[in-house]
């Protein structure tokens, strides 16, 4: 998950990029976001998720997904 997560990354970093550097027309950029943004986030939030449920409290340095939705 850990690997998954860095690749993922790594993708949504290029993502960014290359949006900065193609994209100058508002609806050609929220297109591109759309297409390609949205679904690289996607990624990265779905192994994010994936280690919050494996990884214990005490180790996990930020709050966990569920502890913002309900404050303790």
């Amino acid at each position: 998950a850990i690997n998954n997560l860095t690749v993922s990354n790594k993708k949504l970093k290029a993502v960014i990029e290359d949006a900065h550097s193609k994209h100058d027309e508002p609806r050609a950029t929220a297109q591109y976001y759309r297409d390609h943004l949205k679904p690289a986030i996607a990624e990265v939030r779905q192994w994010a998720d994936t280690l919050e449920e494996l990884v214990e409290d005490e180790l996990w340095p930020v709050p966990k997904y569920a502890d913002l939705l309900f404050v303790k």
